[in-house]
């Protein structure tokens, strides 16, 4: 009999936790009167719901969280940094918001948020550390 292979790998945090930390870290770093949303639009948990969502208008895809400052939208999507993947209505939604002016920045890490939001020209109070 042969011995199967055991790897070790690294685990790979759930997106909520990637989620609630970069928000973590928005709410101590944006400047004073930024505003910092989010929104919980993943699968409804029943076709009544998902049908109730897009009936008020909610899009299929929409970014995560966006932050919002002296007349500057930054949207975010965060996918985990192993296995994420943009679903197909994802990829069409971002297009649709390239187009009509706001770019998505997909994020990995609290560090890529934070560049990003900095990125758009939001003044960050402070950095995180790698």
């Amino acid at each position: 009999m042969t011995a199967r292979r055991f790897r070790l790998s690294a685990p790979i945090a759930p997106e909520d936790d990637l989620h609630l930390a970069v928000a973590d870290a928005l709410r101590v770093l944006l400047p004073q009167g930024a505003v910092l949303n989010t929104w919980e639009l993943r699968n409804a948990r029943s076709a009544v719901e998902g049908a109730r969502r897009k009936r008020l208008g909610a899009l299929p895809g929409w970014p995560d969280m966006g932050v919002f400052w002296a007349g500057r939208v930054v949207l975010v999507e965060l996918k985990r940094e192993r296995g994420w993947q943009l679903s197909p209505e994802q990829k069409a939604l971002h297009q649709r918001l390239a187009v009509a002016g706001f770019r998505v920045a997909v994020c990995h890490t609290v560090v890529e948020a934070l560049d990003a939001v900095a990125a758009a020209g939001v003044p960050l109070r402070g950095r995180v550390a790698a």
